[in-house]
């Protein structure tokens, strides 16, 4: 297993790379439980995208931390493949989820919203197209909740 420092330089070569052609940002997804948020920052990643559901509380720190420094989080809020049906309600749990985050970092709206992407918990390859289709629907629907929560 490689060491923090060994995985920091070979992303910030990648990072380096990227701004090199041109990147305006670079973003890293993690798909793990424990997001390495000092090894990403100190590679020069801007944004991390994580499922919010993997991570749980315990990155909560971490997260507060990302954000206090100007990062940008995509946070990964909506099934990656099809869920169960459900009559109404999805997006409202997926701004309610997120609000709950803010509230225990102490942040809000005003401080964070356009530094949080709402996306889903991973890529849509396995997903059905009429679930690929309606979960950007289901993630704007959330966001435009969060804003009028303001």
């Amino acid at each position: 297993v490689p060491e923090p420092a060994e995985v920091r330089a070979v992303l910030g070569t990648v990072v380096d790379a990227a701004r090199a052609a041109g990147a305006a940002g670079v973003s890293a997804h993690c798909c793990a439980g424990e997001v390495p948020f000092e090894v990403l920052r100190g590679a020069g990643i801007d944004t991390v995208s994580l499922d919010l559901g993997a991570v749980g509380e315990r990155a909560d720190e971490a997260l507060g931390a990302w954000w206090d420094v100007g990062g940008t989080v995509h946070l990964g809020v909506a099934p990656a493949l099809d869920p169960p049906p459900e009559p109404r309600g999805r997006a409202e749990g997926m701004a309610r989820r997120v609000e709950q985050v803010w509230q225990r970092i102490g942040f809000g709206a005003a401080d964070v919203a356009a530094r949080t992407w709402l996306t889903p918990t991973c890529g849509l390859a396995g997903a059905s197209p009429a679930w690929a289709r309606s979960v950007g629907g289901e993630l704007r629907a959330a966001a435009r909740m969060l804003e009028s929560a303001e």
